[in-house]
């Protein structure tokens, strides 16, 4: 189909140069979602959801019975390496007797909303709603190579986001939260009428028992759990306790939080790897003498020790007082405001994680009024804080094109790095860069080439295979400084430490 002809039928053929601009097809069209238009620039909600009414209208039809009711395909059943969440709100029903219909119906349509975009944004399955019960599936159907963590990073902003909910609705609320791992059976069940798929069997049993048991506030995990997450929560050993319905006591654990910046007590005994530490304490020296910083890429295998080389990083760089930022890219979507980038400016900013509209609202006023950034930056800055735009500005940014406004968010990051690290050194951590897509790469090369000039190192993570961080994007930094550190296996010596 021709895509530039659909636009203008359907009144939007503003958006035609950047549709071409990024391949845009008749069959990419048709896979397109909100967060996508968002990031080709349709920034007018309006459009975005005539665009996907529109976009809903070319999929094609389901097949159809002979009697018009929708074709169902039995699926066989098959065993799946899955984690699931359960996720209840603490005193639901005393809650629900307390409020009436219509308020309860909004607080469960408000909390349903948070609770499966933090799911998906992880890319779990929300499998169904119980009441007040949520129950999600990560692995199934699509499985990734670290389920169990996806779970719990769930599980950590879902909590978070009971106090935004909370805040919304005028109440304290808490979530309980049960997550398992292991086989389960898979498929398509109901009947001709109603068909979905679903996973069953003792895991689905014994997430769901262990979120019973969990008090308000609480995530309580099984043991094949914590030993998937052991390097990134912290866990505290309830021992084994009596669950209904296993005939053998089960081994429990509490998340007690995500290792975010974790003190040395909390790390895993660190071994070798002295002369990349003393890589990057020789940058950060040197950083703090000629207030110009440095870029470091530290490469390797998944599992090789890249994240805990920066965690003793990052523990050094404190030392020598400098403020941490840190973004994470990830091979899945992740909810609003929380990409690598959007993760980056928040924290530049002291915007904490699952901020409301009115903390978000305030930081972008406080740095426009502290002339950390210039006043005709403020709709780059909204966009980056997911802040809708002013009546006044809205027109005017509706009507960029794609690559300014891309060069205009590129140009805020660059400020705030320059205008926070005035105040006090900074390190910036990027992880997993090579999930980065070129837009990020674009926001990456900007970074590389801020802190050259400014008391800032920049610290990158990539995989080798498949390393995005190659010739042609080195030559978009302009020249800057950047060590690239490759990762080996650590000597046999310290291995059996």
């Amino acid at each position: 189909m021709d895509v530039e002809v659909w636009l203008d039928d359907l009144a939007l053929g503003q958006y035609a140069d950047t549709f071409r601009e990024n391949d845009i097809d008749g069959e990419t069209l048709c896979d397109l979602t909100a967060e996508d238009l968002k990031e080709l620039g349709v920034s007018s909600l309006g459009h975005r959801k005539k665009l996907l009414a529109a976009i809903a209208e070319l999929s094609p039809p389901q097949p159809e019975t002979t009697d018009g009711e929708a074709a169902v395909t039995p699926q066989p059943g098959e065993r799946r390496q899955v984690t699931v969440l359960f996720a209840d709100l603490t005193g639901f029903t005393k809650l629900s007797n307390e409020l009436g219909a219509e308020e309860t119906h909004g607080l469960l349509n408000r909390y349903f909303e948070a609770v499966d975009g933090i799911v998906e944004g992880y890319g779990g399955n929300v499998d169904k709603h119980i009441g007040d019960n949520v129950m999600a599936v990560f692995g199934a159907p699509v499985a990734h190579g670290n389920d169990p963590e996806r779970a719990v990073r769930a599980a950590d902003d879902i909590h978070q986001a009971m106090q935004t909910v909370g805040r919304d609705v005028g109440r304290e609320l808490q979530a309980h939260i049960g997550i398992a791992s292991g086989q389960v059976v898979a498929s398509g069940t109901g009947s001709a009428a109603h068909r979905e798929y679903t996973v069953t069997g003792e895991t689905v049993n014994l997430a769901s028992r262990l979120q019973d048991k969990a008090k308000a506030g609480e995530t309580l995990i099984s043991d094949t759990v914590c030993r998937a997450v052991s390097g990134l929560a912290d866990c505290a050993d309830l021992g084994e306790i009596e669950v209904k319905g296993f005939a053998a006591p089960v081994r429990v654990w509490r998340t007690d939080g995500l290792r975010r910046g974790a003190s040395s007590e909390h790390m895993s005994l660190f071994v070798g790897r002295r002369p990349e530490l003393r890589q990057f304490t020789a940058i950060t020296e040197e950083c703090l003498e000629t207030g110009a910083g440095q870029s470091m890429l530290v490469r390797g295998e998944a599992g090789i020790g890249k994240t805990r080389l920066l965690e003793e990083f990052a523990a050094a760089a404190v030392d020598r007082g400098f403020a941490i930022h840190k973004g994470l890219f990830l091979d899945f979507g992740v909810g609003k405001g929380q990409d690598a980038i959007r993760t980056i400016v928040r924290s530049l900013l002291s915007v904490p994680r699952d901020s409301g509209k009115a903390t978000r609202q305030g930081a972008a006023e406080a740095a426009l009024a502290e002339r950390r950034l210039a006043t005709d930056q403020r709709v780059f800055l909204n966009d980056l804080l997911d802040l809708p735009q002013p009546i006044e500005d809205r027109a005017m940014y509706d009507a960029m094109d794609n690559a300014t406004r891309n060069t205009g968010k590129r140009d805020v990051v660059a400020g705030l790095i320059r205008a926070v690290s005035v105040r006090a050194p900074i390190l910036i951590i990027a992880e997993d860069a090579h999930w980065a897509d070129p837009l990020m790469l674009t926001h990456l090369a900007s970074m590389t080439a801020t802190v050259a000039d400014c008391p800032a190192v920049l610290v990158m993570t990539s995989r080798i295979e498949g390393d995005p961080l190659d010739q042609a994007w080195r030559s978009s930094t302009h020249g800057s400084p950047l060590m690239t550190i490759d990762l080996g296996p650590l000597r046999e010596a310290d291995a059996i430490v």
